[in-house]
């Protein structure tokens, strides 16, 4: 969910929210594992997507590379189907979407005994 979030907006905080409900619902989940893919999205996906800074300051008229891109590519701005809506950079973010949740899956314990939730006590934490 992180990562979708990050696409659409560098700032997203979908995966931690997430993680602090799940916490208050008491589900039996390995929390590091939680907590680090709750930051996936910032280190996977933002970069590409809709808040993309160079993708975005590369299509800005009078951006600080303007007169470099125009000797060198003829051209001051880069669209943003070049950008981020190239087919490239969507196939890669979704290919690292799939990656990372494969990478939470692997880190997660699968012993019962090593989750948290109803069966211990995290009052103390509230």
């Amino acid at each position: 969910m992180d990562t979708l979030g990050s696409w659409i907006n560098s700032g997203s905080r979908t995966g931690q929210i997430e993680g602090v409900e799940f916490y208050r619902q008491r589900r039996p989940l390995h929390y590091p594992v939680v907590c680090t893919a709750g930051y996936l999205g910032l280190g996977l996906t933002w970069h590409w997507g809709l808040s993309s800074s160079s993708g975005l300051l590369s299509n800005t008229p009078g951006h600080v590379f303007s007169k470099l891109f125009k000797d060198l590519f003829g051209s001051e701005l880069v669209p943003l189907d070049q950008t981020i809506f190239h087919p490239y950079a969507l196939s890669l973010s979704m290919l690292n979407t799939i990656f990372g949740i494969a990478v939470m899956w692997a880190l997660a314990p699968k012993r019962e005994e090593v989750m948290k939730g109803d069966r211990c006590s995290c009052s103390q934490h509230h």
